[in-house]
C-alpha cells in the first residue's frame, strides 16, 4: 500500500487511507459511480480510455513500478467518464539492477498473468504488458482470457504455460466490439508474445493508441475520441 500512496497520475485511482476492522486491512479510495463501466457498454470512448489505462501503466513503469494484475476489474470510470487504475495490491519497485520485481511471485489473477509469472518467475514491465494485452482481449471478448465452462485454474495454466487454445480473433463479440476491434487485436497479440523480450514496451501501446485514437470519426465511428 506504500506504494499507491505515492502515485500522482490523473488514471491512477486516489489512495485515501487505510483501516483496520474484524481483524482485516481496507482501503479507502474515491467511489467511482460507474464502477466497471468499461466492461459491460461499448462506447465511443473506447480507445480513448484504454488509451489512458496505458498511460497509467507508462507512468508506472517509467517509475520503476509494476502493478501485477491488470484486468478489466482494475479498471474503474468516474462519473465523467474517465479511466481510472485501481487496486495496486501486488505492485513492487522494480531493482534498478535487474529489473523484475523482488517479490510475490505466483500471485494474481491467473487468466491474465504471464507464463513466466506461472512458472514461478518474477514479474516485469513486460509481465505487465502481457496482462494489458490480455485485458484489451477480455474487453473484446467480453470473458475472460482463455475462459472456457468450467475450467480450473490448473487446466487455464497449462494452457497459457504451453501456448495452448489461445485467444481468437473468432472469439470477438461484435455486439460490444469498436470497430477498429482488429487494430486491438494486433496490439493485444503482440503483447502475448511468449518471450518476454519481444514484447513492446508500453509506450510504444500508447503510441499505437494514439495513432488509431486519431483516425477520423467519419471512418472509425466507435474509435473516436
Amino acid at each position: 500500500m506504500a506504494i499507491w500512496f505515492k502515485l500522482d497520475h490523473p488514471n491512477i485511482n486516489t489512495l485515501v487511507g487505510v483501516y483496520w476492522r474484524n481483524d482485516q486491512y481496507y482501503v479507502v479510495s474515491p467511489w467511482m459511480k460507474n464502477g466497471q463501466y468499461l466492461v459491460v457498454h461499448k462506447e465511443k470512448h473506447t480507445v480513448r480510455r484504454v488509451k489512458s489505462v496505458a498511460e497509467a501503466v507508462a507512468y508506472l513503469h517509467h517509475n520503476n513500478i509494476v502493478h501485477g494484475d491488470l484486468k478489466l476489474d482494475n479498471v474503474l470510470l468516474t462519473s465523467s467518464g474517465e479511466a481510472k487504475l485501481t487496486d495496486f495490491g501486488l505492485a513492487k519497485y522494480l531493482d534498478p539492477d535487474f529489473p523484475t520485481s523482488v517479490g510475490t511471485r505466483g500471485a494474481g489473477s491467473v487468466p491474465w498473468q504471464a507464463p513466466e509469472v506461472l512458472l514461478g518467475g518474477r514479474r516485469s514491465k513486460a509481465s505487465d504488458v502481457w496482462g494489458f494485452g490480455m485485458m484489451i482481449v477480455e474487453l473484446l471478448i467480453r470473458k475472460p482470457p482463455f475462459w472456457a465452462p468450467e475450467m480450473i485454474p490448473a487446466a487455464i495454466i497449462y494452457r497459457i504455460i504451453n501456448g495452448q487454445n489461445q485467444p481468437s480473433s473468432e472469439q470477438v463479440n461484435l455486439l460490444y466490439a469498436p470497430s477498429c476491434w482488429p487494430q486491438f487485436w494486433d496490439i493485444a497479440a503482440d503483447c502475448r508474445n511468449p518471450e518476454p523480450s519481444t514484447r513492446p514496451a508500453i509506450g510504444s501501446i500508447v503510441d499505437q493508441l494514439t495513432a488509431i485514437q486519431r483516425v477520423p470519426e467519419a471512418t472509425s465511428t466507435a474509435c473516436s475520441l
